[in-house]
């Protein structure tokens, strides 16, 4: 099995998923996407966008002395939530079990967590009925995560985040 070049803290990293191509992503954001389960030996990624595309398992991406551990660092999350279905205390609860967390007001909590964005999202969704909107933005990761904002507003988000 033949390994891409060593993968420094400089490379960025394109995935490809239901033939479309994604990124460009740093390290950081694939070992997230590693430790999601979004990113696994058998995803096809390459460090240029033209190619060659391999196997995650087949690049420096799974050797595990190139990969940072994202794992044990705690970062800062806003998670915003409208949820007027009423399941706000379940939700509450989940977050509290998830890291430290401050309520700021109405629907806007302040969390410390190792979860990502998409795990405290994938964490709250059960609790999420139609017309419930959620946001989760880490601030130290640089990463964000939504449910139910709608076409427009996810056009708006993606536009707006990733400076386009």
């Amino acid at each position: 099995m033949q390994l891409l070049p060593t993968a420094d803290t400089d490379t960025l990293w394109w995935v490809q998923a239901r033939d479309c191509v994604y990124g460009p992503y740093d390290l950081v954001q694939i070992a997230t996407f590693k430790k999601e389960g979004r990113v696994t030996p058998r995803t096809i990624v390459a460090s240029d966008p033209k190619g060659p595309w391999k196997a995650a398992g087949e690049t420096a991406l799974f050797a595990k002395a190139n990969t940072p551990d994202i794992a044990s660092q705690d970062a800062n999350l806003f998670i915003w939530g409208d949820i007027p279905s009423g399941g706000g205390e379940a939700f509450e609860e989940t977050l509290s079990a998830l890291g430290s967390v401050a309520r700021l007001s109405q629907g806007l909590w302040l969390m410390r967590t190792a979860q990502s964005a998409a795990s405290v999202r994938a964490a709250v969704s059960p609790f999420l009925r139609p017309g419930d909107r959620l946001l989760v933005a880490d601030a130290s990761r640089n990463r964000l995560a939504w449910s139910n904002m709608g076409m427009e507003a996810e056009s708006l988000i993606r536009g707006v985040w990733q400076g386009a």
